[in-house]
């Protein structure tokens, strides 16, 4: 399911890789779909403090805005794909790079 992507954020909300630029532009179906995954998953993440939920949007946003500024529509069909067969690519390994610095800025008081 596609939901496998999404569902990494809040796994590796801490995880540190190196991310290669790439400047791109995703579909409004694969904005929509990554969405539509990370604020749920966000929201229901264990490790983040209640008070801190509502900040789940803005951190949603900051992953997929620079998702898209590194990753095409097509590597996201890449990193979708890779998340969704569980295999650990080089791509996705980046792209997981997003997740700690847009969780700095968004959740850091």
């Amino acid at each position: 399911m596609r939901r496998n992507l999404l569902v990494l954020v809040a796994l590796v909300f801490v995880s540190i890789a190196s991310a290669e630029t790439a400047p791109a532009q995703w579909t409004k179906f694969q904005r929509e779909e990554f969405t539509n995954g990370c604020v749920p998953s966000c929201r229901k993440n264990p490790n983040l403090q209640r008070r801190l939920v509502p900040r789940c949007e803005a951190y949603c946003a900051c992953v997929m805005r620079e998702g898209e500024s590194r990753y095409s529509s097509a590597q996201y069909e890449i990193l979708e794909r890779d998340a969704r067969d569980n295999v650990q690519s080089q791509l996705l390994q980046d792209f997981a790079a997003i997740y700690p610095d847009c969780s700095r800025r968004i959740f850091s008081d």
